[in-house]
């Protein structure tokens, strides 16, 4: 019968068995003991990869289910069209954070509820439910209403205000809508337009009215300017914007920014500019007066250049040279 070879190094001195396999003499060479080593220490290590699975997946939560509860005008699946969490999706803590704020804001732009509130739910097995609970305005817009509107379209108007038949009815969103026409008509030169809700201020309501009162297009017939001592007022004309134009609040604030910069660049670092507006008995035109206080000019005694070795040498001479006054 031939011998079976022996699975071991030759320096290996066998002594005998046991049951489970051969055993080996303590007294053992360099061999034995290297060998012993090492498979002591794939025993007592683990992977450090299965350590690093195992972080990985504590940090990953599975989402068994995504519901919406509280709804009873909006349908289910119109309100999910607007959710991107995925029941049977795997994903990271932070990442479900985030999403779930994302979702929550998609659906809150919509403007059809009052409030919504996402909530995580734990289940035993370690997945989580996603719950989006929402609360519906009581009625939808039957009409929409725009009165005395003779100079601006119902096209224009419905860009305006964002609203339209068949939409929950939000008294806040129909209040914002006031304050949108009154603004735009403000803008095109009708400085006294006021517009007035109406119906749809409370959420009992079922129509949304306005009553508009467009007022007269306000053109500028003069601009003065009181105050100017030192720079001549053709000079100050040509910095502003509001000169022979219709009368436009945004962009008269914007004029007296551009004459106290104007003012500041030529040393007057004080200057103060205001408005104010004189009407014409028939109010369809204005004259505008800027009132400045110039305050004093200030000139530049001396220049002092500290921490020289901080800036490169060409830079120095790219300096312009302050002139003498």
């Amino acid at each position: 019968m031939p011998s079976r070879a022996n699975p071991l190094p030759p320096d290996l001195r066998v002594i005998g068995t046991f049951n489970r396999g051969t055993f080996i003499d303590k007294k053992t060479s360099p061999t034995v003991k290297k060998v012993l080593g090492l498979v002591a220490l794939l025993i007592l290590v683990p992977p450090a990869i299965s350590q690093g699975e195992t972080q990985t997946t504590a940090d990953q939560v599975r989402v068994a289910d995504v519901t919406v509860t509280g709804n009873r005008i909006v349908s289910t699946d119109w309100i999910m069209s607007f959710i991107k969490i995925r029941a049977g999706n795997q994903y990271s803590r932070e990442a479900l954070k985030n999403l779930l704020r994302e979702d929550d804001w998609r659906i809150l732009e919509t403007r059809m509820f009052k409030f919504i509130l996402p909530q995580i739910k734990n289940l035993p097995d370690g997945r989580i439910n996603i719950e989006f609970t929402v609360k519906e305005y009581p009625n939808l817009i039957e009409d929409i209403i725009y009165k005395n509107a003779n100079h601006i379209s119902k096209k224009d108007l419905a860009e305006l205000t964002g609203l339209r038949k068949g939409v929950p009815l939000d008294p806040l969103s129909n209040r914002k809508a006031c304050f949108a026409i009154q603004d735009y008509l403000m803008k095109v030169g009708r400085y006294f337009a006021k517009v007035v809700l109406e119906e749809g201020g409370v959420e009992s309501d079922h129509r949304v009215v306005f009553n508009i009162t467009e007022g007269p297009v306000v053109r500028v017939t003069q601009v003065r300017f009181v105050g100017n001592h030192d720079l001549a007022t053709s000079l100050l004309k040509n910095q502003i914007n509001s000169s022979s134009a219709t009368l436009n609040l945004a962009l008269l604030d914007g004029d007296v920014l551009l004459l106290e910069v104007f003012y500041k660049s030529k040393g007057y670092m004080d200057v103060r500019v205001t408005r104010e507006f004189t009407f014409n008995n028939d109010f369809h035109s204005v004259d505008v007066v800027f009132h400045i206080d110039e305050g004093i000019k200030y000139r530049i005694e001396n220049v002092t250049v500290q921490d020289l070795l901080r800036i490169p040498t060409r830079e120095i001479f790219l300096i312009p040279p302050i002139p003498e006054k």
